[in-house]
């Protein structure tokens, strides 16, 4: 039993080395000052009696554009990262494929300076922002001022962190470590060993778990790939058939989401590139792109790539077939 156990526990640290051989994982973790404050009826000085339907709660110090400016700054990151890389389990972690990884980690950087920028350019000009809305609500001027920050200690609560990393699954706890871990305790040894013996039940539990949640990661991977590609083709097919006008917008639109494809392809999706290659070959070729023939021969070879691209059949062999690989089974 104890060498089976060692033997799954190797199969499933050999599933993260590979991934993580493959791609890493990044998160965006970003800050900053709400720019407003929870004010109640007596701090508002409102003497009528509020209907139980209003309720007070925060109120804004700055005005409202300004704090989009990072809303919108933090939102364009997150959208440019979903783009380009995969859904992972843990968090708000996606995996970006090695392949693309030094673009996208440079794109992010660019959002993060954009970020540090704004931050800045709101601290030196905090205190006209501040004068700005006291003299606009003049009337609330003396309730409000007492809960705006001093402007050195804004910067601080501005920022933009881009974590890369990669995970590994928890190793049992040998008898040594775990008689160090426990050495502190006030507990008798039998107390100690069933606590050891659930922990390592516990994980034990996880295991066929995380292998199961590896393999989901790859499939769900490799389908939400494919998707993409079924709207944009069902899309110009569609047009094509129709006698519809295929503009350089749309012939751009299958050479991005090819170009989004092959960027997020870590798995080797060998059947359908191979379609792909055949209809980048032809969309390359924008010199007759518009006569009738050409036309026809990209409707026919998207069509052969959306029903190689709609079959999932094949999905969870292209994973096993991905980590096999990897551990030479």
């Amino acid at each position: 039993m104890q060498q089976v156990q060692d033997i799954e526990r190797k199969d499933l640290a050999g599933m993260y080395e590979k991934l993580f051989q493959d791609g890493k994982l990044i998160h965006i973790h970003v800050g900053k000052w709400s720019m407003s404050c929870t004010l109640d009826q007596e701090d508002l000085e409102i003497k009528e009696t509020l209907p139980k339907i209003i309720k007070l709660g925060r109120k804004m110090l700055i005005d409202p554009e300004v704090l989009s400016k990072f809303n919108s700054i933090e939102q364009q990151a997150r959208n440019y990262l979903k783009k380009n890389s995969h859904r992972f389990q843990i968090a708000d972690t996606r995996f970006v494929p090695k392949q693309n990884l030094v673009e996208v980690v440079k794109k992010l950087k660019e959002f993060k300076e954009a970020y540090y920028e704004a931050a800045e350019d709101f601290v030196t000009n905090y205190e006209q922002y501040k004068q700005n809305i006291l003299t606009e609500f003049a009337e609330y001027a003396s309730v409000l001022e007492p809960y705006y920050p001093k402007a050195e200690s804004l910067r601080p609560r501005f920022y933009f962190y881009l974590n890369i990393f990669e995970v590994s699954f928890p190793k049992k706890i040998n008898k040594l470590e775990y008689e160090d871990l426990v050495a502190r305790e006030d507990a008798k040894q039998e107390l100690k060993d069933e606590l050891r013996d659930e922990y390592d039940a516990e994980l034990e539990d996880q295991y066929e778990k995380a292998k199961q949640n590896m393999q989901e990661f790859v499939t769900e991977s490799a389908r939400a790939s494919r998707n993409q590609i079924v709207g944009i083709f069902e899309n110009i097919s569609k047009k094509i058939k129709n006698g519809e006008v295929i503009t350089a917008g749309s012939i751009k639109s299958v050479r991005r989401v090819i170009a989004d494809f092959n960027a997020l392809d870590f798995y080797d999706d060998v059947k359908v590139k191979e379609k792909l290659r055949m209809v980048t070959e032809l969309v390359n070729n924008t010199a007759d792109i518009k006569n009738d023939a050409a036309m026809e021969r990209l409707n026919i070879a998207l069509e052969d790539a959306l029903k190689t691209t709609q079959d999932m059949s094949d999905v969870d062999s292209l994973t096993g077939e991905y980590f096999r690989k990897f551990s030479g089974l």
